[in-house]
């Protein structure tokens, strides 16, 4: 049996056409800045979350600080050296502390850079 003239002169293929090349890596470039802006906002994220702890603690400190120097005013004994212990004990530095003939006692306390002042004394 002859074979089929359909068959015979069936062209073959057309090859794909060419991919243009000059976006070639453009993925790439296009990742790597993505994964850099997310390290950069993650970087945002930290500072400002460690800013704000500082300032908790400092704020804590400076209270309880202020207190503790008060209760030590009306016990007698000297009211910045317990504030500046109470301070320590709290992760901060004792930076001023101030005592007013009332019985208040002013503190302010410092955690890295961030200062918190506080007062305390009879109500």
């Amino acid at each position: 049996m002859p074979p089929c003239r359909a068959h015979q002169h069936r062209q073959p293929p057309a090859p794909p056409p060419p991919r243009c090349t000059r976006q070639k890596g453009s993925m790439t470039v296009l990742a790597a800045t993505v994964i850099a802006a997310l390290a950069v906002a993650g970087c945002a994220v930290l500072v400002a979350a460690a800013a704000r702890t500082a300032a908790h603690t400092a704020a804590v400190a400076a209270d309880m600080a202020a207190l503790s120097g008060a209760g030590a005013l009306w016990q007698g004994i000297a009211p910045c050296a317990v504030a500046t212990t109470i301070a320590a004990d709290n992760g901060a530095r004792l930076t001023g502390c101030t005592v007013t003939v009332g019985g208040d006692v002013t503190v302010t306390v410092t955690v890295g850079h961030m200062p918190a002042t506080a007062t305390a004394g009879p109500a």
